[in-house]
């Protein structure tokens, strides 16, 4: 006999996080901003390495990156991250994106 409380296959952590946000009783546009941080990784591909994002700003998501070439790559990208964005999280959570360089740890 199957154990019942065994699971069928993995959830994804999005899916748990979006169920645990929504138990919350939290605005949904602060879901939804922390869901654009968390498909961050996923969107921006091979620069994921090498970004984090680290705050909004109203409607501005602000990306830490950690060398100037990838600041100009991904600020040539921005429209195209702006679409994946929109994709995975909703029209208008994500109104712009603002590249910063990281501050280094002393």
């Amino acid at each position: 006999m199957r154990d019942p409380r065994r699971k069928r296959g993995l959830t994804p952590v999005d899916r748990i996080i979006g169920t645990v946000l929504g138990n919350l009783d939290m605005p949904e546009d602060t879901a939804q901003r922390g869901r654009a941080m968390i498909v961050w990784e996923e969107i921006s591909g091979n620069a994921a390495d090498h970004t984090r994002p680290v705050s909004f700003r109203g409607k501005t998501l602000v990306v830490e990156v950690s060398h100037p070439s990838w600041m100009n790559e991904l600020s040539l990208r921005k429209s195209e991250l702006l679409g994946k964005l929109e994709e995975k999280v909703g029209k208008g959570v994500v109104g712009d994106i603002r590249f910063t360089m990281k501050r280094d740890q002393d």
